[in-house]
């Protein structure tokens, strides 16, 4: 029985040809994994948007214009 070491694998691997044909799944999931990542940004994106209506909604315009001002204002006393 021949004894191998731990990196006579990747000799065996280096040896055998490349693949050669369509890889068939790789097609498929290219596209499909472009259109799943499109919608599921998009779908997020929408939850912000309504998440930001319900809250000017229920607090009104005036604190919901005037979040980015004050977090500008503490950013600007942390490092001052």
């Amino acid at each position: 029985m021949e004894r191998r070491g731990a990196g006579d694998n990747n000799q065996d691997q280096v040896n055998q040809p490349a693949p050669s044909g369509p890889n068939v799944a790789f097609h498929f999931l290219r596209p499909y994994l472009f259109l799943f990542r499109r919608i599921s940004h998009g779908a997020t994106r929408l939850q912000e948007v309504l998440a930001d209506r319900a809250a000017a909604r229920i607090y009104g315009a005036q604190p919901f214009e005037e979040g980015p001002d004050k977090d500008a204002d503490i950013r600007k006393e942390i490092s001052a």
